[in-house]
């Protein structure tokens, strides 16, 4: 009967099972998760629509406003093409975020363990330290890595790949210069933990749950290109993968953890 309210749109949880460890409380202890699942799910869905009606009204407002005031101003043609080619960067700024929405999703609408294979993670983090070294030394951001050898990972290497170039890019991009990067791979007795560290202005700590949503962005004045996306990716690729995923200050700076699953053997 509880659960059946619950269909009509009540919030009622918890469900109450017998209490005495049978499989009536069993059964009641996984329609909470699947209850609590369901609601976390339709809140996100909620938050999302009211999200992208936000943030995506106002840059087509405004590739509106400077195409209606073309045709209004009697433009010449060089002030037309000038025109024209601002509104196409701003098409593609948003093609952009529409291409990330959707990454996010395919994310995570996929089956939990659907095509992972075990993956080099240590060769990974080299690969990426190798690409993204002379970015940085380019943009004049020091950069270090400490990889330990030997890690693996039962997951995407793609999706895990995608994951670390955000965070690394994050750094490069909101960090002024001369701003130190790190890149880390360590073993901690029995957990691998992946660290990618700043030396900018960070993050604080009252915002690091939330920076993981999506459209969530601290330059409020929105003066850095972008739409705030790159985090809620690389949590959701951290949940596919069973990844934790912590925010620390690094004083100052930021730096993100990624805490490994364990490997099972056999």
């Amino acid at each position: 009967a509880r659960a059946e309210r619950v269909l009509e749109g009540a919030q009622e949880l918890p469900l109450f099972g017998s209490g005495r460890g049978d499989e009536l409380d069993r059964l009641a202890a996984r329609l909470n998760r699947l209850l609590e699942r369901m609601r976390v799910l339709m809140e996100g869905m909620r938050q999302v629509s009211n999200d992208i009606a936000h943030d995506l009204r106002t840059p087509l407002a405004r590739t509106r406003q400077r195409l209606e005031a073309s045709l209004a101003d009697g433009m010449d043609a060089a002030g037309l093409r000038q025109t024209i080619g601002e509104a196409v960067v701003d098409i593609d700024d948003l093609l952009s975020t529409f291409r990330a929405l959707l990454r996010i999703a395919s994310v995570e609408a996929r089956q939990r363990h659907s095509g992972f294979e075990m993956v080099d993670l240590s060769a990974l983090f080299e690969d990426v330290a190798e690409i993204y070294r002379p970015v940085a030394e380019d943009s004049a951001h020091p950069f270090e890595a400490h990889i330990a050898a030997g890690q693996r990972l039962h997951g995407d290497r793609a999706l895990l790949t995608q994951m670390l170039v955000n965070l690394v890019e994050n750094a490069l991009h909101h960090t002024p210069v001369g701003s130190r990067l790190r890149l880390e791979l360590q073993v901690q007795g029995d957990a691998t933990i992946g660290r990618v560290t700043d030396r900018g202005p960070g993050i604080p700590a009252e915002s690091h749950a939330q920076v993981l949503k999506r459209f969530v962005r601290l330059d409020s004045s929105r003066n850095l290109p972008g739409a705030g996306l790159g985090l809620a990716l690389v949590a959701a690729i951290g949940d596919l993968h069973g990844i934790g995923l912590v925010l620390r200050d690094a004083m100052p700076g930021l730096t993100v953890e990624l805490h490994f699953p364990r490997v099972r053997m056999g």
